[in-house]
């Protein structure tokens, strides 16, 4: 197995260089790839910030990935668990530190948004703000 960064998975999704394109679908369809939570965190930013691609369609993306047989995550439960809170209305960034915080009693915050939003899903871990 061999790990991967986010860039190469960004460049079997978008078309902006059709040079690494090609190397990184070969790359995927030849090996068996682990991609680490981070890497994940780093593609939905990158899709949605810097590529402006709309919700429902980085849900579907990360869920295609996620999908791949070439491709071992490093906690897919939490990485698909997120993707529902993200189409729930919280940030994916948030739902990836909550989730992966799901044995702890509470999580502290400043982020009122992020309150707000863990409440709407009702999440079993309590947020707060401080």
């Amino acid at each position: 197995m061999i790990a991967i960064d986010t860039n190469i998975l960004i460049r079997t999704i978008v078309f902006d260089n059709l040079e690494q394109k090609a190397a990184s679908e070969k790359l995927l369809m030849q090996n068996k790839c682990f991609v680490a939570n981070s890497v994940v965190q780093e593609v939905f930013w990158l899709l949605s910030k810097i590529y402006k691609i709309g919700k429902a369609d980085i849900s579907k993306t990360l869920r295609i990935l996620m999908d791949s047989d070439n491709l071992s995550f490093e906690n897919e439960q939490t990485i698909r668990m997120a993707i529902l809170y993200f189409e729930n209305g919280m940030d994916f960034a948030d739902a990836m530190h909550l989730l992966s915080a799901q044995n702890c009693d509470k999580f502290y915050t400043f982020d009122k948004k992020f309150v707000k939003s863990a409440k709407n899903i009702q999440s079993p871990t309590q947020v707060e703000l401080l």
